[in-house]
């Protein structure tokens, strides 16, 4: 059978030489015991396929039977060898001897096969990295077929429908997947309105819900376009979906509206419309300490509350709904002076919620001339210092919005009972925050956490799990957007990848024979002859190699084939592995060819039988059996020996591991 795959052939040609080579490899004095043991067995060390490699070794002549003179020569000419080195022997082809077939055995098993254990072990490593890598990206091709994040990813969805089943090369397609992710990201706040209209038309949430999480949809796309903080909540009381919340008839929701629309309303009533800041200055917030100015500045905010939607701010109190409107004709009703002084400290408190929210917008202006000038920060920590800033100014914002939560001051003057705000509404509110900090990181691509928020609230969702599969897809991601190096990408696959598709062939074949590799995790017992071996005492890192006889599609029912497969061990790098997977970095010292302690064949043989079930769609393998476990139990450098070489024992137990195939022997396709 015709295979590509050099590490296969490498694997044979290695197993194949340690058979060939052997006698070329041994010393002298090893070679004197094999010759010794010859004569004492058979009375001469004589002519014969099975002892043509001395002569070679030591004569070099190239044929025995073609040039038996010149070998008897120079035999006849070593004083040392005549008489016990004959040219008489054996006919050619004859089988090797008893002592032969042992020497042989024995010095296979002391073979040094340290470079070829080790280049196996880290190519199962890799692959298995591989194999979980691609059945994560098909994972998300599966994902974003999902209604809801084809709304929120549609870019994505259509390159990875193109790369299609190239998804096995994802490397090469990284640089367009990354593009398509940013694409996405970028435009989350666009989107979010098409899935709340899903969430609507399934009936998975309410009407009050449905407004609510569109006024924040509307507040996240709202930052991204620059505006003003205080134009922000300028918008927000001309919202229709606002307005709806404010005609609920939950009465959380009618608080939430009422708080807001008052807020933007105290808000606009200090607008500066003539010069560069958006609110009056001090100044203009002092003169209202004068009676009079106060009285006018009273009257006008009356008559503006009576127009929509102010109109409809209600609070209720003591179990009576009472209008803005209402409690500021009472606060009329009852005027007198000594009221000027509370009502003078509730409008500076907006004075100073205002003022902070100034000074937040005036150190993210300095920030960004400041970093403009500065060429030696990285862009993603520009970004991320920019955020920072521009979550200290939707932060006072917030800050601001809250602010009718103290008109219990001027309830308490129309000598009403105090306002109190219910600790729903609170939370409604707070939810509301959430999309202003939403649309600062969006605008300063700090997508990861705009992620998180979008996901914290949609979590009230509880008739569907979109939110935590968002979350898992968007936050995969955007990590690979922020990745600055191919290594900083492979970094983040390998992070959230779970469980090139070898192992689909023995999932979807009639019939499979294999050089098959597995690395995983073994439990079961360990049986040592004079020891304790009651219950399970063995959990360890498995890397078995040798060949596999599998059987596909034994689930036809299922969506993905299954399959089960005999798998019998010949070695097992498991020790190996282990070190190899606690020092993965190839350019420390420990990995250096010269610093890699000895590892014989001997200490790797683990013979055995497994059952193996190939869990559908992924590279998972599920094996139960038992094997003489390899005598190599620890690989460690630095430590005095290197290597711990334990006694043989047999362990019976169960092992989750990777499929890894290495070469297909046979193989035949179901119908």
């Amino acid at each position: 059978m015709k295979t590509n795959n050099p590490f296969a052939v490498f694997f044979l040609i290695s197993a194949f030489s340690l058979l060939v080579s052997n006698i070329y490899s041994q010393s002298i004095i090893e070679d004197v015991g094999y010759i010794k043991k010859i004569i004492d067995e058979s009375g001469t060390f004589g002519f014969y396929d099975k002892t043509e490699p001395i002569f070679k070794k030591y004569f070099g002549v190239a044929d025995i039977n073609r040039h038996a003179e010149i070998y008897q020569g120079k035999i006849d000419s070593n004083l040392f060898l005549k008489g016990i080195f004959s040219t008489g022997g054996q006919s050619s082809g004859q089988n090797i001897s008893a002592y032969q077939r042992s020497s042989l055995i024995k010095d296979i098993g002391n073979r040094d096969v340290t470079n070829f254990a080790f280049g196996l072990t880290d190519f199962l490593i890799e692959r298995a990295k591989t194999e979980l890598n691609i059945a994560f990206f098909r994972r998300l091709q599966d994902a974003l077929d999902d209604e809801y994040l084809n709304v929120m990813f549609p870019h994505s969805k259509k390159v990875l429908d193109v790369i299609a089943i190239e998804i096995y090369q994802y490397n090469h397609y990284l640089n367009a997947l990354r593009t398509a992710f940013a694409n996405d990201l970028r435009m989350l706040s666009h989107r979010l309105p098409g899935v709340i209209d899903l969430l609507n038309q399934k009936g998975v949430i309410n009407q009050d819900d449905y407004h609510l999480l569109h006024l924040l949809a509307q507040i996240s796309g709202w930052v991204p376009e620059k505006l003003h903080p205080g134009e922000i909540l300028s918008r927000i009381p001309a919202s229709g979906h606002f307005i709806a919340l404010g005609s609920s008839s939950n009465q959380d929701y009618k608080d939430v509206f009422s708080i807001i629309a008052s807020s933007s309303l105290f808000s606009e009533s200090f607008r500066n419309t003539t010069g560069d800041q958006y609110w009056v200055e001090q100044n203009g917030f002092s003169q209202l300490k004068d009676e009079k100015t106060l009285k006018i500045y009273l009257g006008l905010l009356y008559e503006v509350s009576k127009t929509s939607p102010y109109s409809n701010i209600r609070f209720n109190i003591s179990g009576r709904e009472e209008t803005l409107t209402e409690i500021l004709k009472r606060i009329g009703e009852g005027w007198s002076t000594d009221k000027i002084t509370p009502i003078v400290s509730f409008l500076q408190e907006i004075r100073y919620r205002i003022q902070s929210t100034t000074n937040a917008i005036e150190n993210l202006n300095q920030l960004k001339i400041e970093l403009d000038q500065n060429t030696d920060i990285s862009k993603p920590d520009k970004r991320k210092r920019l955020f920072e800033a521009g979550l200290d100014v939707y932060n006072a914002l917030a800050n601001l919005l809250k602010v009718s939560y103290q008109i219990d001051k001027l309830s308490l003057m129309a000598n009403r009972p105090i306002f109190t705000v219910n600790p729903k509404a609170k939370e409604i509110i707070d939810l509301l925050e959430i999309g202003g900090n939403i649309g600062t990181q969006l605008l300063n691509e700090q997508y990861e956490g705009a992620v998180a928020n979008i996901a914290i609230i949609l979590k009230s969702d509880s008739k569907s799990n979109f939110a935590g599969q968002f979350l898992k897809y968007g936050t995969f991601m955007a990590n690979i957007v922020a990745a600055e190096t191919p290594e900083d990408a492979k970094a983040v696959i390998e992070k959230i990848a779970l469980p090139p598709g070898s192992y689909i062939v023995k999932r979807e074949s009639t019939f499979n024979v294999a050089i098959n590799g597995y690395i995983g995790a073994f439990y079961g017992q360990e049986r040592i002859d004079g020891v304790d071996n009651t219950g399970f005492n063995n959990l360890a890192l498995t890397a078995p190699v040798g060949i596999s006889f599998s059987f596909g599609n034994i689930t036809s029912q299922c969506k993905y084939p299954w399959s089960f497969s005999l798998f019998t061990p010949i070695i097992d790098l498991g020790a190996i592995a282990s070190f190899r997977l606690k020092v993965s970095d190839a350019s420390t010292q420990m990995n250096e060819p010269e610093t890699l302690p000895t590892i014989n064949l001997k200490h790797i043989i683990a013979p055995g039988l497994f059952a193996e079930i190939g869990i559908g769609r992924t590279p998972l393998s599920l094996g139960f059996g038992g094997q003489f476990g390899p005598r190599l139990r620890k690989v460690n450098p630095t430590a005095n020996p290197p290597v711990e070489i334990g006694d043989t024992y047999l362990r019976l137990g169960c092992s989750l591991k990777v499929d890894i195939p290495l070469l297909n022997i046979y193989n035949k396709p179901a119908k």
